[in-house]
């Protein structure tokens, strides 16, 4: 296993789990907390806001192994059904 320090901005669009564009995204805290842990993540800590987002400490949990990759593609999955479509 091991640890990470990820922050956050926490405040999308009223009604949204997830909002915003290429400049800033925004995600509730349960949301996240949720995606976290369904990616084999435990939340260990909630350490605070800090600069405007708010920052956690992550552990990966050994006994539930994820590969980054399937992480990695479940995240840009999500992200991409959330964002606007730049087709213009």
């Amino acid at each position: 296993g091991g640890s990470a320090i990820v922050s956050i901005h926490t405040e999308p669009a009223r009604g949204k789990n997830f909002s915003g564009d290429e400049a800033r995204i925004d995600i509730a805290e349960r949301y996240f907390v949720k995606l976290c842990r369904s990616a084999g993540f435990s939340v260990v800590e909630r350490i605070g806001v800090i600069y405007g987002q708010t920052a956690f400490v992550l552990r990966k949990e050994t006994a539930h192994r994820v590969s980054l990759a399937r992480t990695v593609d479940q995240a840009i999955k999500g992200l991409r059904g959330a964002l606007p479509s730049s087709n213009g």
